[in-house]
């Protein structure tokens, strides 16, 4: 009998150990795991299972806030935010929709992170917080950990970070522009990827005029487009007659 107790606290240990390993932020796994995000769209993970995370990356461009808003589908998770060496990072503000959160302090054997659980009637986790960041990488770990209840809520997340980051320019350029006074002439010309003939063309002949060749004669003030065609690439120029 004694020797069967040995062995079933040597089991139970060994569970605990493995329990304790799963439930704690490591910043070498993110590295390997997460999927980098953009600022303010929403990504979803689904299926996690106890002690399984959904691994996020951000790059943020200058300092300034990280805001987390997140939908669980778990009865129990764990959220961290890590920067690029694996240190924790401490919310600024944060607020819960539904459920329950409690803050761990860095000195928390688990690390900085917050603990939150659902409410039975809800069975849903609605959760913001907000982080003070600095320019550089930084990750996000969400953490199944309630032992045994995997089948539990739909195990669905839903992620929208927003945070300082590059923006991508939606202006385009639509014409390149010359301006020349009354009476100039200019010579433009093309450059062609394969053989061909260019015609050129003139959007209002009483300001300028342009020849087969290329040949711009500036005739009065105002402004025309001048095309060159070859099959179906086209490029214009605006003329600026001052």
């Amino acid at each position: 009998m004694k020797i069967m107790k040995k062995i079933a606290a040597a089991l139970l240990a060994a569970v605990m150990a493995v329990t304790a390993f799963a439930i704690t932020a490591s910043a070498d796994s993110i590295y390997d795991t997460a999927k980098e995000i953009k600022s303010g769209v929403e990504v979803t993970a689904t299926g996690i299972g106890y002690g399984e995370c959904a691994d996020y990356k951000i790059k943020v461009t200058k300092s300034g806030t990280l805001s987390l808003n997140l939908t669980i589908g778990m009865d129990k998770a764990y959220i961290f935010v890590l920067d690029s060496d694996g240190n924790g990072v401490k919310y600024s503000d944060y607020q819960v929709v539904t459920g329950n959160a409690t803050w761990y302090d860095q000195n928390h054997t688990k690390g900085n992170s917050f603990n939150c659980s659902w409410n039975s009637s809800t069975e849903k986790i609605k959760f913001k917080a907000d982080y003070s960041v600095e320019k550089g990488t930084y990750y996000i770990r969400i953490q199944h950990n309630d032992w045994g209840s995997s089948s539990n809520g739909n195990r669905k997340i839903n992620l929208t970070a927003t945070f300082p980051s590059a923006t991508v320019s939606k202006a385009k350029i639509s014409y390149l522009t010359l301006k020349v006074s009354q009476g100039d002439v200019a010579e433009l010309g093309t450059v062609l990827s394969g053989s061909g003939s260019v015609e050129w063309t003139s959007s209002k002949a009483s300001v300028a005029t342009v020849n087969s060749s290329g040949k711009v004669t500036a005739k009065a003030k105002g402004s025309a487009i001048i095309t060159a065609k070859c099959g179906s690439s086209k490029q214009k120029i605006k003329i600026i007659v001052k």
